[in-house]
């Protein structure tokens, strides 16, 4: 039995995440890996600890301006959003919704929310290839795929 679509979100924020979202943020890291479900548990941690500090150095060192949000929707933390708005396009580095609370319009809400920020400029935002549902929603929205390169596709959406 498929459980029954929840409501939409009245209102989803998005605030700066702090040193106390460190758990959410591991969560988040671990929702986009089916693959670490087949690990005991005390190596799945590592294995996330060891990527959430990866992420963090290697967008700290290609986007010293991105910034850290958390999408809170009725007062529930649901995802994450990382973005640059330093350079010449404003650059989505990386956007999760929790697995409870994907295919709710979420992921869309927030994105609108940053192609309105963006003004005229571009937004772009990488997704993995094999990631169809990201693509359609990111093509839905009116982002086009400008390159495709090892196992990852940008998308561009010019303003």
């Amino acid at each position: 039995m498929t459980a029954a679509p929840q409501p939409m979100p009245h209102h989803i924020e998005r605030r700066f995440a702090g040193a106390a979202d460190s758990r959410l943020v591991r969560q988040m890291l671990a929702d986009t890996r089916d693959d670490l479900l087949l690990m005991p548990s005390d190596v799945r941690d590592t294995v996330v600890e060891m990527q959430v500090h990866a992420e963090r150095c290697l967008i700290a060192a290609e986007y010293p301006g991105a910034t850290h949000e958390i999408l809170v929707a009725d007062g529930t933390d649901v995802g994450r959003l990382v973005v640059d708005v330093a350079g010449p396009e404003v650059r989505v580095i990386d956007l999760t919704i929790s697995r409870g609370h994907r295919r709710h319009g979420l992921a869309t809400a927030v994105l609108r929310d940053v192609l309105a920020d963006a003004g005229r400029r571009p937004v772009t935002i990488t997704v993995k290839s094999t990631n169809t549902a990201g693509r359609a929603l990111l093509r839905g929205l009116g982002f086009a795929e400008t390159c495709d390169s090892s196992g990852h596709v940008v998308l561009a959406h010019h303003n």
